[in-house]
């Protein structure tokens, strides 16, 4: 572990057990062992640590995109609905880490974490939706005048949905409400239309439930990120 390494570690730590807040940059100077040259040598601010926090967060979910990307003998509609699913399924692989991550969110003060995390993957998925906009656009299969919007446009509704379905098991619910599959509908029926795809809605209600499934299976947590 180098000392960037050590630094962001003992940060995190000491996140999990002050808060963001009540944590000063001599508290993680002193909890990682380094001078105060070298912690300025890697960050100019406590602010700056949450770019790495953000960036540990995001670095396995960027290999999932990577293989749903490269995948062999897909159409880049069956792409736009792979990296959709992608999403739901590396939530449901985080389910048995929320404990660990529920102890850095705990802390009110730690809001700061959690808005930089969830900004920096909304424009990581919108980059990627972005990406397979463009290149099935160029490749004929897309006739998309602005792919950036329309990816940015996608990804804030499948957040807000995949929100909605960690409500629904925050609140103890078994299964989706009929408002919610009627809104995944829209948001598949909005996605199908814009991209000339075939209907995609039960494939993603099937994901949404799965997700459901699991959350309330595994842990009582609250999966907000």
């Amino acid at each position: 572990m180098n000392k960037r390494e050590r630094i962001v570690k003992e940060a995190i730590d000491l996140f999990s057990s002050k808060g963001y807040e009540k944590t000063t940059i001599t508290d993680i100077i002193r909890n990682s062992d380094v001078s105060r040259g070298g912690f300025y040598h890697h960050f100019q601010s406590k602010n700056e640590i949450l770019d790495d926090i953000a960036d540990i967060y995001l670095e396995d979910f960027s290999s999932v995109f990577d293989r749903v990307k490269s995948g062999e003998n897909c159409n880049h509609a069956e792409l736009i609905l792979a990296v959709f699913k992608s999403i739901v399924d590396f939530k449901i692989r985080q389910i048995p880490e929320w404990s660990i991550l529920q102890k850095l969110f705990a802390f009110k003060g730690n809001h700061e974490i959690v808005m930089k995390i969830a900004h920096s993957f909304e424009q990581f998925v919108t980059k990627v939706v972005t990406q397979v906009i463009e290149s099935g656009n160029a490749a004929g299969e897309f006739d998309v005048k602005y792919p950036a919007p329309l990816a940015g446009l996608m990804t804030r509704e499948f957040m807000i949905l995949l929100r909605a379905v960690q409500k629904v098991h925050q609140e103890s619910g078994s299964k989706l409400s009929n408002g919610l599959t009627d809104h995944i509908g829209f948001f598949c029926t909005f996605i199908s239309r814009e991209l000339g795809l075939e209907q995609i809605e039960a494939q993603l209600e099937n994901a949404f439930e799965t997700y459901l499934m699991k959350m309330n299976k595994e842990s009582s947590h609250d999966y907000s990120i």
